[in-house]
C-alpha cells in the first residue's frame, strides 16, 4: 500500500456499448475478449468515489454510513463483494502503518493523512472522499454440460459489468 494520500489504481480503459459496436471497437481489455472467444466469462470490479461528502453522516453503531452504503451496493444483482477504503488490503499491514489519524488542513478543515479509511471512520463520514469497490463473479457461460441448464444459451456478454453499463460511458 502506498502511503501517499488518496493513492488509487485506476483502469484507464473506456467503453461505450452502443448498438452495432463490436467488442473490439469498445476498447475492452483483452481479458474480456479472450473470455468471450473461449465461450467463458469473467467477473468485474467497479471502483467508486463520492466527492464533497460532508463530515458527520452516519452513526457509530446501527446506522453506520458504510453499512448503509454496503447494503445498497450489495443489493445490486450479482454483486458479491463490497469494500471501503483500503478494504481487505488493510488486513495485510500492521495497524501502526494503517492508522489514519486526523490532521488539520488549509483553512482549518479536518482531514486524514492517508484516507485509507475511505472517508469513513467509526461509521461516520470524515469529510474526505469516500472510496469503495464492488465486485461480482459472472458464472454464466456458453459452454455446455457444466450445469443443469446446459442446453440454454445463458450469456449475452462476457463480463457482467459491461452488461450493467450498457449505453453509458464508463
Amino acid at each position: 500500500m502506498s502511503s501517499s494520500r488518496n493513492s488509487r489504481s485506476h483502469d484507464s480503459g473506456k467503453c461505450s456499448n452502443q448498438a452495432g459496436n463490436s467488442l473490439q471497437s469498445l476498447n475492452l481489455p483483452q481479458r474480456i475478449i479472450r473470455a468471450k472467444d473461449a465461450q467463458d466469462s469473467i467477473g468485474g470490479t467497479v471502483t467508486c468515489v463520492i466527492r464533497n461528502v460532508p463530515g458527520g453522516l452516519g452513526e457509530p453503531v446501527f446506522d453506520k454510513f458504510e453499512a448503509k452504503l454496503g447494503h445498497a451496493m450489495l443489493s445490486i444483482p450479482a454483486t458479491k463483494a463490497f469494500e471501503i477504503g483500503s478494504g481487505f488490503r488493510g488486513t495485510e499491514v500492521p495497524g501502526s502503518r494503517h492508522n489514519d489519524p486526523f490532521v488539520s488542513r488549509d483553512g482549518g478543515k479536518l482531514g486524514t493523512t492517508t484516507n485509507w479509511s475511505g472517508g469513513v471512520q467509526g461509521g461516520i463520514t470524515n469529510s474526505e472522499d469516500v472510496y469503495f469497490r464492488c465486485a461480482t463473479p459472472y458464472p454464466y457461460i456458453r459452454k455446455t454440460g457444466l450445469d443443469l441448464h446446459s442446453t440454454q444459451d445463458r450469456i449475452q456478454v462476457p463480463c457482467h459489468y459491461l452488461s450493467s453499463t450498457a449505453n453509458r460511458s464508463v
